[in-house]
């Protein structure tokens, strides 16, 4: 059974402690752009079957990363907006040079 979390601040560290290692959240930065290319492909070419495509691109490569790179398993089963919400935020956090910060401010050191 899955840990349940009472908000989005409480499951945030946890998900940051489940990608210390840099390459898993490289993963899931490339993840996140295949999700938003596609998504931003439907809508300038009215494709919209990249929706779908980028969504289990998406999810499959960031899924893949845990058990193949950080040797856990992925938080999204039973978490799966904040999870995708959390992708997000690294991403902005990484692309801000702010997420080596936040990683501190949760004692969590990179593996």
């Amino acid at each position: 059974m899955s840990q349940e979390y009472k908000s989005f601040n409480e499951f945030w560290p946890i998900y940051l402690r489940a990608h210390q290692k840099p390459a898993t959240r490289f993963c899931h930065y490339v993840a996140t752009v295949v999700g938003i290319g596609c998504a931003l492909g439907a809508i300038v070419f009215g494709v919209w079957w990249l929706v779908p495509l980028g969504i289990f691109l998406g999810y499959s490569i960031a899924v893949a990363s845990h058990p193949l790179i950080e040797g856990n398993k992925a938080l999204v089963g039973s978490h799966a907006v904040w999870a995708a919400l959390s992708d997000l935020k690294m991403f902005v956090l990484a692309a801000s040079g702010k997420l080596q910060a936040e990683l501190v401010k949760h004692g969590i050191k990179e593996g």
